[in-house]
C-alpha cells in the first residue's frame, strides 16, 4: 500500500497496473526443457537415477535398477574400459605387464554389499555376473 498526500485532485498520480503476459508458464516449460536436455546430454534414461522424482509416480525401485543397469553398461563401463586400456598401454610402454580391472559395488542388496571385479577385456554388457547381481 502506498499513501501519497497531494494538495489538489489534479496532482494525484495515475497508477496503471502492469498486465501479466503469461511468462510464468513459459519459464516452467523452459525449466523442464533444460532439465531434459541435461539428462539427455549425460545419457541418463531415468531422472530417478540422479534423484529427480517424477510427480505421481510411486516407488520405482524396478525402474531405478533397470536404469542403473542400463547406465552402467552403456555409459560407465565403456568409459572405464577406455581409461583402463590407456593405463595398460602406458604400463606396457614402461615394461610393466599388468591387466587392470574395475571393482563394482552393487546398487541395492538389502544391506549386504557384493563386490564384483570386471576386467577391461570384457566388452560392455558381457559381464553377466554383474548384471545378475544388479537385477537381484
Amino acid at each position: 500500500m502506498i499513501y501519497i498526500d497531494v494538495a489538489n485532485q489534479d496532482q494525484k498520480p495515475d497508477i496503471t497496473p502492469i498486465p501479466q503476459n503469461g511468462a510464468d508458464g513459459y519459464y516452467t516449460a523452459v525449466n523442464d526443457m533444460v532439465t531434459q536436455k541435461i539428462l539427455t546430454g549425460h545419457r541418463i534414461t531415468s531422472p530417478m537415477l540422479v534423484g529427480i522424482k517424477t510427480e505421481g509416480q510411486l516407488g520405482g525401485r524396478a525402474e531405478l535398477l533397470d536404469a542403473y543397469a542400463h547406465f552402467l553398461t552403456t555409459v560407465i563401463q565403456p568409459m572405464q574400459s577406455d581409461i583402463l586400456k590407456t593405463f595398460e598401454m602406458i604400463f606396457d610402454t614402461n615394461g610393466i605387464d599388468i591387466t587392470l580391472g574395475v571393482q563394482q559395488t552393487r546398487l541395492f542388496d538389502d544391506g549386504e554389499e557384493v563386490e564384483v571385479v570386471t576386467s577391461v577385456e570384457a566388452d560392455a554388457g558381457e559381464d553377466t555376473q554383474l548384471e545378475e547381481q544388479i537385477e537381484g
